[in-house]
This record gives C-alpha cells, structure tokens and sequence, in this order.
C-alpha cells in the first residue's frame, strides 16, 4: 500500500473511504445490448484501521455479440461500494463530512489468440459521508475505451485489482488525510467473469447443428465431467460452450468438459452449444442432469434444549426435551446422570431406572446423527425422586439426667433421638404412666411427693406417629423438709502435694442427715479454698513456708460442720532453673526415602538431663531420653534442615544444636518413557534408510532409543535421528523406534513405518499434487488440504510453502500453519517428495485471507509534544517538552493515552523581583483519557508535580527528591480552532495546582507562594516521523 501524503500515514478515515470499482467492459457497434451484473467481495488495506473487507457492485449494458475487426464504442459503468459501517465511524470520528477522489480498475480481456490487461479510470463525485451507525455506501460512474476484436471467437470480460486515490474532507473544505492510496486485491475463489461477447463474422451467418448424446461421465464432490458427440457446420465448428442452467460455466475446442467450483450433493442441469468462426451458436443440446458427491457430514446437530422432568417415583426420572436440529439428520439421544450415560433413545423423551429413592440427580442430553458427530451437551436439569414411605422410628433419647428437684417437681434433660425424616416430639413417662409431653429435650414433671424418689423414661416420636423405644431409666428423689442439723467434723485432714507455691490436700468426708455439698478450706481463720468434693489445692505460696490449714463441711441447708483437726505443712525451697547445655556433633546415622537417622553427643545440666527434642525448623517432630532419633514418613529426594534441644526434669531447655542438612534418597524410577511419536523417513538410498521421530517424554529424562526391524534391533541412537546401513535395493522394510530412560525403562514401540529402498536408478518425480485448499482459517491459522500426488515408488511426504519459505513438511494430505498475522492475504504451493528425494513441481497456488481480530477498531496516534506552562503565583514559565502515545476506539471516540513530560527547569520572578529557579519533574498518575468527536479533542490527565530543586538568587532554598504535590494535579486540555487528529495542532487549559509535602523546613513557605488555582498550560502536539 502506498499513501499519497503524509496525512495519509495517520488517517482514520482510510477506513472509511469508500471502496469503487469501475468496471472494465466493451460496447460494440451492431450487438443488442443487455444489462449486466456482477458482486465482488475485496481486500483492501487502509492507514492505521488496517485491512477491511469491501463489497462492490458493478452494472453495465454490454452487447451479446460484436463483428470481427469492428471497433467498439466506448461505454458508460456504474459502480456501488459498501465499505460497511466501520469506514463511516472513522470518517465521523475526525471530523470528515464529504468524500471525492478517482480509482483504477485493473481487467482482463481474453479473446482469441490475445489476453490484454486493461486499465479503466472512474471518478468519485463529492458526495456526503453518511451518519454513524450506516454502512458507508459511494456511487461511482467509469468509461470503458474501446477494442477491437481481431478474430471470431468469444471475448471475456474479468475483473481483476483495484487501485483507490481517495479525499475525505471537513465542513470548511479541507483534507485532514490528505489523499491515500489503497490497492484493493480480491478475496480467491470468486468468479470474477462480468460479460462474455460473441465475435461474428458478418459474412458466415449459419449456425452449427446443436450436440448430441450429451452424457455425464463422472462426478465428484466439486466437479461433473460432461461429453457428447460432435456438431456439424457449413465450414466448421471451433469450440463448444458449456451452460450449467444459463450460466456459461466452460469453453473447449473438444467434445469434453469438467465443470469445477460445484457445491457437494447439489444437483446441476447441464447444455452444450457449438460456435463456428463467425461467432454463429448452434442451438442448445438437450439438457442432462447431474447430483455432485455429498462431501463427509462433519456438522454435529445442535444441542438439545427444553430439557425437563415430567414425573418422578421412588426408582425413576421421566425426561422430555426439544429435537435438535442437524444438516443431515439427529438419529438418537444420549442421556446423562452427571457424567454417566444413562440412557440411548431415538426420540426426545427417555425414563432412567435404577435411582436411589429421595434423591437429587443432574441430567444432560446430547444429540447423535448417522454420521457418528455428537452435539454439545443441553442446559442441565435436577430432578429429586419421591421419598419412600415413613416406617422407621427414631432412636431412643439418650443421657438422660435431672437438671433440679423440689419438694413437689423432678427437672430432667436429654439429648435428642435421631430419625430418618425428623422427630417431633416426646413423652415423659414416671414409671409406666405418661407425665408429659414436650417438643424440646427438657421437662419438669410437677405435682410430686416430697423425699421421695422417682424413676423417670423418655420416649420420641415422628410425625408419621412412630415411637422410639424407651430411654434409660433415671431416678430422682424429691427435696425432704428443711434442713438445721450441721455435717461432722470432716477427718484425716493430710497433704497430699507440696510444691514450692502450692499444697494438694485431702481428707475424709464428713457425714449429715440430709447429705454434704462442699467442704471450706481455713489457713488460720482465713478461707482459702472451697470445693464439693474432698480435695483442694492452695495456690499462691511463699516457697519454703510453713502453714496450718483446717476444713469445715456444710450441707445444702448452710449449717457448717466444726473444723476438722489442724495440719501444719511446709511448702518446697525453689526450683531448678539452670537450662542444659546444647546437643553437640549432630549426625545423621542412616537415610532412606521415608526417614532419617539422628545422632549427636549428650548435652550436660547441673541437675541430670531428662530428654532430647528434635525440631524441623520450629517444628518438633520427634523425642527420645537417649541421643538418637528416627524421623519417619518423610517424601523421597527433598531436603530437611534438623537441630536438637536437651531439657531436664524441672522443664528447663537448653540452646539448639547446630542445624544439620539430610536429604532422603530417592525414590526407583519404575516410569517407562512415551513411545517416540512421527516415526519418518528423511532419506533413502538403495542399500539405507534414514530414520527420524519425535522425542519422547520421561518423568526424569529420555537416555536414549533403539531401532528395531521387526523383533530385531538394528540401530541405537542418543538422539532422534538413526541411519540403517547394509539394506537390499527396491526392498520393503519395516521399521519401530523405542525409547529408554536411565533405570533401564523401555517405552512401548512407535507405529511401525515400512519404507522401501531405492530401487537401481528411481530418478522420476512424483506428480504435482492438485486441488489445493483452504479447509479452514483463524485469525493466525490457515488449514489446508489436497489430493495426493503418485508416484512410481511412492510419495513419502510433503512439502508446504508460504511464498517461497517452507512453511511445514507432513506426511499425509492436510496441513495446519500458525502463526500468522491477523487480516492479511497468505499465498501456499505444495511439493511432493519421494523416498529417493524426488521432488514434484508446485502445485497451484492457493491464496488465504486470515480472518480479522474481535473487538472495536482501535486507531493509535503518536505525537510529540512542545509547551509552555506558567503558574499563577510567580511570573516566569515552563518550557515542556515529551510526547503522546494514545489511541481511540472508532465507535465511541473514548481516547485512553499515556503522557510523557521531560523533566525541565522553570525560571520566574518572585514578587517581581527575585530570580528563581526551579526543576520540575511530572509523575503521571494513570492514563490520559478523554473524548474525540467531530475533529474537537479534549483530555484529563492526572500528574504528580515534583520539586526536587528550588534556588532563589542561585542559592538553593530546597533540595529534596521528596518535595512534591500532596496530591496528583488534575490537568483539562481542550483542542483549538485548527486542531486535527492526523496533522496536530494546539491544546490549552487551566489548572490547579495542589499543596507541597516533603520540601523540608520551607514547605509551608514552598506551598504558600505556589500551590492555587489560576496555572495555565498550552502544547502543540506534532505526529511522529
């Protein structure tokens, strides 16, 4: 692609020029004219929007016939270009209203004995660019030059390239592009064919007889070969023209055709006309009917939908869905519970036996046809089956217990029965007889005798009325009459502990009519404990102390028994607080996978070592008295850091020991190798083979492969390539690679590849191979495929060029190449190879367009950037200078940028007077963003401004790289009057400028004569050479 000017190295709105064609046709002087019609699809590459796909429409009145050595007159061509809606959000985007330029249509004229390349200019009139959101659609009018047809025949007219000069223009007339070139190239495979014209002479005005005996002679997926017998004529026939319907669909000199570019499993009706010198046309032979082959049905039907439960039991889902649709034919359903088939039918409903009662189950469906494709899997629906009748009680309450008695009412508890679908109540029962009933796990049962006591069961019951067996009995007795007689003195008051700040003591229980409920412990006349049973402990004391203690009973009624016999104890002196000295020489005594031996010297304390503790990092994971440890269940081959502390029997720990590394051993490789894949031929002779094949894949690591013939090996090899010497010329071999790692794991053999030597003297090429296609293509892909070439040995691969690069080399008749760039026209050949090197010609050509990339077309810009700034407070400026790298979404005009601003030193004068000067330095915080509409730009930049030097006469006042706006500056620029997007232009706006941190002593002074409002900034952006 060439651009005209340099505002056609920036211009959006390439995008959006229109794309004409003129057309390139012929009048003649005596034919009756008729209207003619053709569509075509191009490619056509534009500044900075990239490549886009363009439709045009071309009309003309074009004679059937013209005399020999006649000339033509010229003609006029009307033309309609839709470049879609994309070329008019560019246009609106900066700001163009009209369009007008020219363009050059490269054609084709192909008559008998001359093919002549023609150029036919055209013009595009100034016309509006129409509003965003329409398709941009320009009208085009063109003159064909006259020709000369030199012989009787048949003149054919093609469209070939084009090439556009375009000029989008504002309101006020001016070009923000300026004028670009794009040469627009046609998407492959289209008939490109706009008119046939008979050439006649005048004086030969006898038709031929029409053929007869038209018959198909084969069909394929694309083509219907076609002969008949041949057709007389008063001084002879020169060709025939093949009609599929009333299209001319092949001109030939004999009495046979192919007809290619046919739809698969399509019918075709087929005529034959025969043509003489003059350009007379004999009348159509009877017409024969043709079905092309169906190609292979690769369509999986679509998924099914509706999927729905429409009953439930116990064992059993009822499901019903919508069909699937398919190409050919949905032929049977396949349903799933989760993951699991469950299920094959041939209609859309389907009962799954065999579920558990009460249950939640997910169900999918997916759809076969004949041709085995399956379809996606359905939305998924849950179905619940019913729940079974309700027959078993619930368990028996369990721990029961009385919570409280009085002299008239017994309160129990218990923990709650299970059931298989919930209990909903209880009954009390006081022996046999039915006291209560609750819905909780607590009761009081009332209207009772005093001291007296009572056996009490609980029972649960469902709401299907079962009942659970009875609970275990627990008995109680009611409170008796008040209670005034005191417990006996308790006895045998001892101690039963001593440490340094405590005494356990203990002693006999005291006896009282009613029963005791606690015991007081006295330290003179001060209590000192209380307990319900008949020990205590008394902590808090003075080690090697004596004390006297005594004990008191009471009972529930509070009457307090007298002191038990006194009893003198004396706490133990102080502790032991000397920590053992560190583990020394720790040693690792023995490895394996799982575990690990320790061993170090015993440690020393000034009382007697108690025990060792072995710690991973601050993990302990192992104790022993002695000086040896095992540490188990370790992971084979990893590393573990050990230290060890030694502590005595009053709980003191000495220092760590030094650390010591151990690693365990590693685990036996018992993992075979993958089976090497691609096992090939790259070269034969006629007494060797060279072998290659993809690596193979080891868990530690492939050492090498060995190559067998057979069960016989016959070459071992470090790499993936082997040589076979000392073969028989012309002989079949046949030929598996396996692979080993280091333990001595041998992986499962590759396919076998049998390969045959050269025979004496194989110097023949194999054919080229034919029908080269494109099966399918991505935004960085492109698949092909073709027929196999033949050779007299026999192909062994094949080569596939993009241009003159190779691309990949394969075995079979399909390839897939990568990497390729989005929206951009790939040309492929391929060569077939034979196993003595031969190489075939190049098979046709085929050209690929990769599809374009998702999402809005984004433009980028990049300007440089030249300024002034000045602040409000001090008369002086900034001199700025950076750049702009930003870029903007063609269908909403959102701008996002990045803002770069050198960092430079502003000169002002203080009150006037005083010269300072300043560095300064931006720290953009975010991106730039804003809008640009209609050629008008306005941004928001948010920037942190840095003082990191400030002098005043030349003495510096401030030197500090923190010194800064405490908050970012939020800095409005809008476009001016002359601004545009392609060539620049200026920016201007007011800001304000925040409070300074971090300038030291002076900051408040610092702030105070320039932070405000009121600060100007205006810069010219320039477009990047």
């Amino acid at each position: 692609m060439k651009f005209g000017s340099r505002g056609s190295r920036l211009a959006t709105a390439a995008a959006v020029a229109s794309l004409v064609v003129t057309g390139v046709l012929v009048g003649s002087g005596t034919g009756t004219a008729s209207p003619r019609e053709i569509t075509l699809d191009y490619t056509c590459p534009f500044p900075l929007i990239g490549t886009q796909q363009v439709k045009v429409t071309i009309k003309g009145d074009i004679p059937t016939e013209m005399p020999v050595g006649t000339p033509s007159p010229e003609f006029v061509i009307d033309t309609v270009s839709n470049a879609g809606p994309t070329a008019t959000q560019g246009m609106n985007l900066i700001g163009a209203v009209t369009i007008e330029g020219s363009a050059t249509a490269n054609t084709e004229l192909v008559m008998p004995g001359l093919t002549l390349p023609l150029q036919v200019p055209a013009t595009v009139p100034l016309q509006p660019v129409p509003p965003t959101g329409q398709d941009f659609i320009v009208n085009a009018t063109g003159q064909a030059p006259s020709i000369t047809a030199p012989r009787v025949g048949v003149v054919q007219i093609f469209i070939r390239d084009l090439v556009l000069r375009l000029t989008p223009k504002k309101p006020d007339g001016t070009a923000p592009l300026g004028t670009f070139d794009s040469a627009c190239t046609q998407v492959p495979g289209q008939n490109t064919l706009f008119a046939d014209i008979t050439v006649v002479d005048a004086e030969d005005t006898e038709a031929p007889t029409a053929p007869a005996g038209l018959a198909v002679t084969g069909v394929t997926q694309s083509s219907v070969a076609l002969s008949w017998n041949a057709s007389a004529d008063n001084k002879g026939v020169t060709g025939y023209d093949v009609y599929r319907g009333t299209t001319l669909a092949k001109t030939v000199t004999g009495t046979a055709a192919t007809v290619d570019g046919l739809a698969a499993n399509t019918e075709y009706s087929f005529t034959v006309k025969a043509r003489d010198a003059a350009g007379n046309a004999s009348a159509a032979s009877d017409a024969v009917t043709a079905r092309t082959s169906a190609a292979p049905d690769t369509a999986a039907p679509s998924a099914p939908t509706g999927l729905r439960s429409t009953g439930s039991s116990q064992s059993s889902v009822g499901l019903a869905w919508e069909a699937a649709t398919d190409n050919v034919g949905v032929v049977g359903y396949d349903v799933y519970r989760g993951t699991t088939l469950a299920k094959s039918v041939t209609e859309t409903t389907a009962t799954i036996d065999g579920l558990t009662a009460d249950t939640e189950y997910s169900f999918t469906v997916k759809a076969r046809d004949a041709a085995g494709n399956v379809s996606a899997a359905g939305a998924a629906v849950t179905a619940r089956t019913t729940a079974a009748p309700d027959t078993q009680a619930p368990s028996a309450p369990t721990n029961l217990s009385v919570t409280g008695t009085t002299q008239s009412s017994v309160s129990l508890e218990w923990t709650a029965a299970g059931d298989n679908v919930g209990v909903t109540g209880y009954d009390v029962y006081r022996g046999t007889t039915l006291a209560k009933s609750v819905t909780g796990t607590t009761a009081t049962v009332d209207g009772l005798s005093p001291d007296t006591e009572y056996s009490f069961t609980v029972k649960a019951r469902d709401a299907a009325g079962n009942v659970s067996p009875a609970s275990a009995a627990a008995t109680a007795r009611t409170e008796a009459a008040p209670d005034t007689a005191a417990p006996t003195a308790p006895g045998n008051l001892r101690a039963t502990t001593v440490t340094q700040t405590s005494v356990a003591l203990a002693w006999d229980a005291a006896a009282d009519n009613v029963g005791v409920t606690g015991y007081e412990v006295f330290q003179g006349t001060t209590s000192v404990a209380t307990t319900s049973g008949t020990t205590a402990t008394i902590n808090g004391l003075v080690a090697d102390t004596p004390y006297t203690v005594t004990v008191k009973a009471h009972d529930a009624a509070g009457n307090v028994s007298p002191a038990s016999a006194a009893l003198a104890v004396r706490t133990k002196p102080a502790p032991d607080t000397t920590a053992p000295t560190a583990p020394a020489n720790l040693r690792s005594t023995g490895v394996t996978q799982t575990s690990v031996n320790l061993a170090w010297n015993a440690a020393t304390d000034n009382v007697g070592v108690a025990g060792y503790e072995v710690f991973e990092g601050a993990t302990s994971v192992a104790t022993s008295t002695g000086t040896s440890a095992t540490i188990t269940g370790l992971t084979a081959d990893t590393e573990h850091t050990y230290t060890v502390k030694a502590r005595d029997a009053a709980g003191n720990v000495s220092p760590a020991s030094a650390a010591l590394k151990v690693r365990t051993q590693q685990a036996p490789d018992t993992a075979a190798p993958t089976a090497p894949g691609s096992l090939r031929s790259t070269g034969v002779t006629q007494t060797s083979i060279s072998l290659a094949w993809n690596a193979a894949t080891d868990n530690v690591g492939v050492t090498g492969y060995e190559v067998f013939q057979g069960t016989a090996s016959v070459a071992t090899s470090s790499g993936t390539t082997a040589t076979i010497n000392g073969l028989t010329a012309d002989t079949s071999y046949t030929f598996t690679v396996k692979a080993r790692d280091a333990a001595g794991n041998v992986s499962p053999a590759s396919a076998a590849l049998t390969v045959r030597t050269q025979s004496s003297s194989d110097t023949a090429a194999p054919s080229a191979p034919g029908n080269l296609r494109s099966t399918g293509v991505t935004d960085t892909s492109a698949t092909l495929a073709w027929d196999a070439a033949t050779d007299n040995v026999g192909v062994v691969g094949y080569d596939l060029y993009r241009g003159t690069t190779l691309a990949t080399s394969v075995t079979g008749t399909t390839a897939t190449v990568s990497g390729l760039t989005a929206d951009t026209s790939y040309t492929f050949t391929v060569k077939a190879r034979d196993a003595a090197g031969n190489v075939s010609p190049a098979s046709a050509a085929v050209t690929v367009l990769t599809k374009p990339t998702t999402g809005p077309p984004v433009i980028k810009y990049g300007y440089e950037l030249t300024g002034t700034g000045t602040l409000r407070a001090l008369d002086g400026r900034l001199d700025l200078r950076g750049g702009i790298d930003a870029q903007v979404v063609l269908t909403t005009g959102a701008v996002d940028a990045k803002l770069t601003l050198n960092p430079t030193t502003g000169r002002f004068r203080l009150w006037g007077l005083l010269p300072v000067t300043a560095q300064v330095r931006f720290e953009q915080v975010g991106s730039t963003t804003g809008t640009l509409s209609g050629g008008a730009l306005t941004t928001t930049s948010t920037v942190i401004v840095k003082l990191p030097r400030v002098s005043v006469l030349g003495f510096p006042i401030s030197a500090n790289p923190g010194c800064q706006t405490k908050s970012p500056a939020v800095i409005p620029l809008a476009s001016k009057p002359g601004f545009d997007p392609i060539r620049g232009g200026k920016l201007a706006g007011t800001y304000t400028l925040p409070a300074l941190q971090g300038c030291g002593p002076l900051t408040p002074l610092l702030s105070g004569l320039i932070a405000g409002p009121g600060n100007t900034l205006e810069i010219t952006l320039k477009p990047r050479t």
